[in-house]
């Protein structure tokens, strides 16, 4: 799991996640080349992107703690990345989500 705007605010925290996200899918496609250039079966790749509102920090008892999220929004998250697939129409509703009609990169 990864995630933008803490411990500092990052308003282009969405722009950011759809980056990440394309080059980890672009990444993974490179590999594929590969693998099956070895007869080696593809990997495949689900993501799910999310946003809202959560607490981040440190998080758990004396002997063990995890900086990471907790909220609605991480559930949520967790639910979307089982039925999306991190295709680009998914991606295209969340832009359209967060920026409008636009693409979210400034473009029109």
């Amino acid at each position: 799991m990864a995630f933008w705007g803490a411990p500092l605010n990052d308003p282009d925290h969405v722009r950011h996640a759809l980056s990440a996200a394309r080059a980890i899918a672009a990444s993974v496609a490179s590999e594929n080349l590969e693998r099956r250039s070895r007869g080696r079966k593809p990997l495949r790749l689900r993501i799910g992107i999310h946003t809202g509102k959560v607490v981040v920090g440190n998080i758990g008892g004396e002997e063990r703690q995890n900086y990471t999220m907790v909220g609605d929004a991480v559930k949520c998250r967790a639910a979307t990345g089982k039925s999306w697939q991190g295709t680009d129409a998914a991606a295209g509703r969340l832009r359209r989500r967060c920026f409008g009609s636009g693409s979210g990169t400034g473009r029109q």
